[in-house]
């Protein structure tokens, strides 16, 4: 058993080590140039993310969809594509791109230059979107972020498993007690005496 919490001892301070290791590596990523134009990249594309979302919710203020369903309540598979765009509309803007919104507002006669506009307007900006997440890089913590949570639930397991051998080593050394004790008292019976050091 001492052998088993020595390893553990060295495994616990080579844990130690690497946290310190991966902490250092964090710092040096934090502080970096590239870190910072990646975190600037990721701000404006939350920023696109947000303008793209306020554009879709114009389109869709300027579609009538009362005025759809008036003209298609006779067919149910135009009412399904209406009530789908209506229930929701960027989902299925992005599932077809716009192409049967589009088909079914000509067909209507409700299509004009505003909403063509708001259109390109959308595909323009996911264009950008696009582009700007792909040279976007993953974030660079993570892999360190996980390395240092790694290294904390090893060092947490090995610490667990040092109570729990320290536990069996206090049983085993009660067991062994009881025993000698049972012995001494067996040889007491028969007129023997017995020293409990003589048995350790």
């Amino acid at each position: 058993m001492r052998f088993k919490i020595k390893s553990s001892g060295i495994e616990r301070k080579q844990l130690k080590e690497n946290l310190k290791e991966v902490t250092k590596n964090l710092k040096e990523v934090k502080e970096s140039k590239e870190y910072s134009l990646n975190l600037k990249k990721e701000k404006e594309l939350t920023i696109t993310k947000a303008r793209l979302k306020n554009e879709y919710d114009n389109l869709k203020r300027m579609i009538n969809f009362k005025a759809l369903a008036n003209e298609f309540h006779t067919s149910k598979k135009y009412m399904n594509l209406v009530k789908t765009y209506r229930g929701d509309f960027v989902s299925a803007i992005e599932t077809d791109g716009g192409d049967k919104l589009l088909s079914l507002l000509r067909e209507a006669h409700l299509y004009n230059a505003t909403i063509s506009f708001q259109m390109s307007q959308i595909k323009e900006m996911k264009h950008a979107l696009f582009d700007k997440e792909a040279t976007l890089q993953k974030d660079m913590l993570v892999p360190l972020l996980l390395e240092i949570k790694k290294v904390e639930f090893d060092s947490s397991a090995i610490q667990k498993q040092k109570e729990q051998e320290s536990v069996m080593r206090d049983k085993l050394l009660a067991t062994k007690n009881d025993i000698i004790l049972s012995i001494r008292d067996e040889l007491a019976e028969i007129s023997v005496v017995l020293k409990i050091g003589e048995l350790v």
